[in-house]
């Protein structure tokens, strides 16, 4: 269609308009028209490219791959737009190819801009989407009929629960996981918001119920936003998870109640007030203690109730002190009534809120100064108590400051009376008016006395206390008396008044036990001055002894024990005479004396071993073997010579002692005494004693003299009956036994022994039948030498304990006769006396002195040690020495108890030292 110029002209002038690059092209593809924008856009002009065919000269940005989009517009007259980049201009164009009739319209559209918006758009949208992403909120967007999701963040699981596509799918999916208390208010606001009713933004707090997590705290923030300037809006918002923040708020709420009630419960005042002194906040104690209610004491100022300053002076208190200081003082607080008390205030400056404040803590202190007063009147009570002299002096000032300390109305004391068995009132101060007698079991009185106990009693039928008595108090003041106290009024005897009490009972006790006392001691004064002497005497005795007993150590004879015992006990200026006897023949032989009085013991002689009452006291001393004391020889004056004779020098009292150990009778101590009553209890004790040291003494000097003894006694002695299990054996087997060592345990006694003539299986035989014997063993192969054990050897025991030597035993008609040797000292007869005394059917037939000997056994045996010398002994007896040899080492060793090598040690070092001593002995000799 041919268009006409004017219609031309004003399409090139409308094409030159647009901001659009515009070529056309007609049926064959050829350029027909550029406008401006086209022809800089492709540099060229119309004249150059009319003409020229349109796939010939690709006009900018297209390219080759964009002909097929171009003839198929030509062919199937459909519109074809694509996008096309310029690498030469760096921008971005959008081609859109239109049919007509005449051919074809390129429209090149610049959206270089569009496009950067959309990529600015697209890095927002990522942006966004990663932030979103990996925050913790919940972010979400629906329609606002809530029927569609537009957008929600993967956090939607974290806090609700759902993923994000359920949440996508239904709006409404996290309500299914709300709290059901809580999910009815929740529908109802989305209701509200359903129909815009709801007051934007809307916040909500509520719990869900997690999966995984379980209960958890959520806050949701709603907002209603439109769509640009349309009536449509969507529904946008947040939510988080606020469990921990809500655990916070608990624990910080459960403790500002904790401290809340600290603050209300506390026992002492608190109050905050500000630096004019205005109160702020107080506990209830203030409440209490002041009288006035919270809201009266918020309205006041601290100068309102603090009754001994001036406001002016808080004031100058408040504003001197430095914040975190401490100000202490005392004080007086007046009440709503008017009454004031004192108190104890401790002042700190605080920094509260950002304001300055001050926290005062006041503690009422009138119980304690009560308490301090009365501590200070028992005090001066117990000084008066323990002043008092006489029992009814303690009664009186005791009823005095129990009235004074407690402040009751009146106290009694019921004293007991053993004679009439009854608590009798003997004391009374007070309004308390004709107290009458308690007897046994009535009342409580009765019974505080009866448990010695203390009891608290109110008005009632059972404790039998009146109706105008508020508390009845009963204290037992030991064994002696009650204290009643009697108090009208209902605030008196409190429980720190009733120990006070208590503590003045128990001072006033203590006071009745001093002068009870001390009435005894005053008595018993007199006693004791005559006692001082007796008691001095009987320490000096007691030095004695305890001299005597180191010193016996070195004492090698019996002359010199005799004499030193008797030298120092003359050494008491009260023991005038001392003299020691030996016993035998029938009468008591001095050995020893000190104190100048020989003459009257001369004139005593011989003392006869007596029972009779008038003979001297050493006599019977011998006979009875017990302490024999006259205290004072003047009563007995008339019963004999000799008690005369010993007032004639001065010799009031005796005593003798029989001095004896293990059954063997040393000596009789005896002692005259220049004063009367000089023996008593402790002195006989402490001389017993001494007797007991000088025993041991003899004993020990006895054994170590038997031991190197050079002439021996021979002693038979005759037994009637075996009585004894080895004395059994004896007599059994018929045969002379000779013992070679006897050694006793705590548990039994071994006797080694020896029978030549009788078999040894009839002497094994007879040990196993006889009681009292444990065993009896060959000590070798066809020996005549044999170990016995028996729980006791009795004579033979005592014989070898006694220093004695057991030859043989030899059955001759019905008796046993039993061979010994002993050592032939002074103490000899005694001892084989106290030995035929001790057993039962045995008597001495024979003592006689053996010939005389030279014995060199001590100077053998001297360098063996305890050890050496058993090893030896147990040797020999074992047959170790014999030939052939009857037993090895090992067997010896094992007999004694120790190691073979140990055993081999001892015998050899023994046989080295004898060998010496006897071939230097022998060498002397010649």
């Amino acid at each position: 269609m041919k268009i006409p110029q004017q219609n031309s002209q004003l399409i090139d002038k409308t094409m030159e308009r647009v901001s659009d690059a515009v070529i056309t092209a007609d049926e064959d593809m050829e350029y027909t028209y550029l406008n401006s924008n086209a022809k800089e856009l492709i540099h060229a002009t119309n004249d150059t490219l009319r003409g020229e065919s349109l796939f010939d000269t690709l006009p900018h940005p297209l390219d080759t791959s964009d002909v097929d989009k171009v003839e198929k517009v030509q062919q199937t007259e459909e519109t074809q737009s694509f996008v096309r980049y310029s690498e030469a201009l760096d921008r971005w164009y959008e081609v859109s190819v239109y049919p007509d009739e005449d051919g074809i319209s390129i429209f090149i559209t610049d959206i270089s801009d569009q496009k950067e918006s959309e990529r600015e758009l697209q890095r927002v949208q990522q942006r966004f989407e990663e932030f979103s992403g990996s925050v913790r909120e919940a972010f979400f967007q629906v329609s606002a009929d809530y029927e569609e999701t537009l957008y929600v963040n993967p956090a939607v699981e974290a806090v609700y629960g759902i993923t994000p596509q359920e949440a996508s799918e239904d709006p409404l999916a996290w309500l299914r996981h709300v709290h059901p208390d809580d999910r009815d208010d929740l529908e109802a606001n989305i209701d509200e918001q359903m129909v815009k009713e709801a007051d934007w933004p809307v916040e909500q707090e509520f719990r869900v119920q997690h999966p995984v997590r379980g209960e958890q705290w959520v806050k949701a923030r709603l907002d209603c936003v439109s769509l640009g300037n349309s009536d449509e809006h969507t529904i946008t918002g947040t939510a988080i998870d606020i469990t921990d923040r809500k655990r916070q708020e608990r624990e910080l709420e459960r403790s500002e109640k904790r401290l809340r009630a600290i603050f209300d419960y506390a026992p002492d005042e608190i109050y905050l007030h500000d630096a004019e002194g205005n109160l702020r906040d107080v506990n209830l104690a203030a409440v209490d203690n002041l009288g006035y209610s919270r809201e009266e004491l918020l309205s006041m100022s601290v100068s309102d109730f603090v009754s001994d300053r001036s406001q002016m002076d808080l004031k100058e208190v408040f504003r001197e002190m430095s914040t975190g200081e401490t100000y202490r003082a005392e004080s007086q607080h007046e009440q709503a009534d008017g009454t004031t008390y004192p108190v104890e205030v401790w002042l700190n400056k605080v920094n509260y809120d950002d304001t300055e404040r001050f926290v005062g803590i006041c503690r009422d202190v009138s119980v304690q100064r009560q308490q301090a007063k009365s501590l200070a009147e028992l005090h001066n009570a117990s000084q008066d108590l323990v002043e008092a002299q006489e029992r009814e002096e303690v009664f009186d000032r005791l009823l005095d400051a129990a009235i004074t300390i407690t402040g009751v109305d009146s106290a009694t004391l019921f004293q007991f009376e053993e004679t009439e068995n009854t608590l009798l009132p003997t004391n009374s101060f007070g309004r308390e008016t004709s107290p009458v007698a308690i007897e046994p079991g009535q009342g409580p009185r009765w019974k505080a006395f009866a448990d010695q106990a203390t009891r608290v009693l109110e008005p009632g039928p059972k404790t039998h206390v009146r109706d105008d008595v508020s508390t009845l108090l009963i204290l037992s003041l030991g064994d002696r008396c009650v204290l009643q106290c009697v108090s009208e009024k209902p605030e008196a005897l409190d429980e720190q008044q009733r120990e006070l009490v208590e503590t003045l009972v128990a001072m006033a006790e203590a006071v009745l036990n001093r002068t009870t006392r001390e009435q005894q001691l005053r008595r018993r004064e007199a006693q004791l001055q005559s006692q001082s002497a007796v008691a001095d005497r009987l320490e000096r005795v007691n030095g004695i002894i305890r001299r005597l007993s180191r010193e016996f150590v070195n004492i090698r004879t019996r002359e010199a024990l005799d004499t030193t015992v008797c030298e120092s006990l003359c050494d008491v200026d009260e023991f005038e005479f001392v003299w020691f006897g030996m016993v035998g023949n029938g009468v008591v032989k001095p050995v020893a004396t000190s104190g100048g009085h020989s003459d009257y013991l001369e004139a005593q002689a011989p003392v006869e071993t007596t029972r009779r009452e008038k003979s001297l006291p050493a006599g019977r001393a011998a006979v009875t073997e017990d302490i024999v004391i006259i205290e004072k020889i003047a009563d007995e004056i008339h019963d004999g010579e000799w008690q005369t004779k010993a007032l004639a020098q001065s010799l009031l009292s005796v005593i003798s002692i029989p001095v004896k150990h293990n059954g063997v009778r040393y000596g009789i101590l005896t002692l005259y005494a220049n004063q009367a009553n000089t023996f008593g209890e402790n002195m006989k004790t402490a001389l017993q004693e001494l007797a007991d040291i000088v025993a041991c003494a003899c004993y020990r000097i006895e054994q170590e003299r038997a031991s190197r003894y050079d002439r021996e006694r021979r002693v038979d002695f005759t037994v009637k009956a075996a009585q004894t299990p080895l004395l059994s054996v004896a007599e059994k087997i018929g045969s002379n036994i000779s013992v070679l060592s006897v050694k006793r345990t705590h548990l039994t006694t071994t006797a080694y022994i020896e029978s030549p003539d009788a078999n040894p299986s009839d002497c094994v035989s007879a040990g196993k039948t006889t009681a009292g014997i444990d065993a009896v063993q060959s000590t070798g192969p066809d020996t005549y030498r044999y170990r016995v054990e028996a729980d006791e050897v009795g004579l033979v025991e005592m014989i070898t304990e006694c220093g004695g030597i057991v030859e043989s035993i030899a059955t001759i008609e019905d008796r046993l006769q039993v061979q010994t040797r002993f050592p032939d000292t002074d103490a000899t007869d005694s001892i084989c006396t106290a030995i035929s005394d001790k057993c039962d059917g045995v008597t001495i037939a024979h003592a006689r002195p053996t010939a005389d000997s030279t014995h060199y056994t001590e100077e053998l045996f001297d360098e063996l040690s305890d050890r050496q010398y058993e090893a030896l002994q147990m040797a020999f007896q074992y047959g170790y020495f014999s030939w052939p040899k009857q037993s090895t080492g090992e067997d010896v060793a094992e007999e004694m108890g120790v190691a073979p090598s140990t055993f081999t040690e001892h015998v050899r070092r023994a046989e080295s030292a004898l060998l010496t001593k006897l071939l230097a002995y022998e060498a002397r000799s010649r």
